[in-house]
């Protein structure tokens, strides 16, 4: 019996590593296609802005400047289009440092405060957030970002985002929870795949590169959604007290 167990244990270990592995390698030839295209539309896209904001300085006409406006707007929208696809194909390793979960949270809650106002979404965070993380602090921010917009984003008026840190066996949980609409079942597996997105706008990369973030930190992301009842994604660190997880001898 303590062998069956053992063994089976060992499989799904197995299991695991099995599925990382292929998930790396889609992930490095999808980052080298991704980085080419962004190099081929960098440099163009700087030069049109160029252009745009030359025309509007000696514009006169309305109408006119208005359009020139909305072309900066959209030429500013895919230059943030080509920086995801750069920071998904080519992600700069993790530089570790103590990170208090507490100054995470304040920082992220300020930055969406505005659009959370505009959207008549209350945000909130709770928990144990005298908590800190042995991470690339701002390669956290980017992560709790990403995931905290998609839940604004998610979540109609009247509803609530709830940053939430925790401590379970030395690992710190971080959640972002919302009351939106939910995700079904049938797409769970994929909403965290390149280039996948149920919205109309965006490339559908905001996710991937938290997962990706996350697993450089050695971390673990999950997602807890069913439609109408809103979705919970949890990323589960090691403690404080793994500062020497980047010593090879570790």
């Amino acid at each position: 019996a303590s062998v069956s167990h053992a063994f089976n244990a060992m499989s799904a270990t197995l299991q695991d590593y099995m599925e990382r592995a292929v998930r790396i390698e889609k992930l490095a030839v999808l980052g080298e296609f991704a980085t080419g295209v962004a190099h081929e539309i960098r440099n163009p896209l700087a030069a049109i802005k160029t252009s745009v904001q030359a025309l509007a300085r000696r514009e006169q006409e309305p109408r006119r400047l208005r359009l020139l406006a909305d072309m900066d707007g959209e030429i500013d929208r895919l230059a943030g289009v080509v920086s995801d696809l750069v920071d998904f194909g080519r992600p700069r390793p993790p530089k570790r440092d103590f990170t208090p979960v507490r100054e995470v949270f304040q920082r992220i809650v300020t930055m969406v405060e505005t659009e959370a106002v505009s959207r008549g979404v209350q945000i909130s965070w709770q928990g144990d957030t005298e908590l800190a993380l042995y991470v690339d602090r701002d390669q956290l921010l980017q992560i709790i970002l990403n995931l905290t917009l998609n839940a604004l984003h998610a979540t109609p008026v009247g509803g609530a985002v709830v940053l939430r840190a925790s401590l379970h066996a030395g690992m710190v949980a971080l959640e972002v929870s919302d009351t939106g609409c939910g995700i079904a079942a049938e797409l769970l597996d994929r909403v965290s795949d390149p280039f996948f997105t149920t919205k109309t706008k965006g490339v559908g990369l905001g996710l991937s590169i938290s997962h990706q973030l996350c697993e450089m930190n050695g971390g673990r992301m999950s997602i807890d959604s069913g439609p109408g009842q809103g979705t919970v994604v949890r990323i589960v660190f090691p403690g404080e007290t793994n500062q020497h997880a980047d010593d090879p001898d570790y």
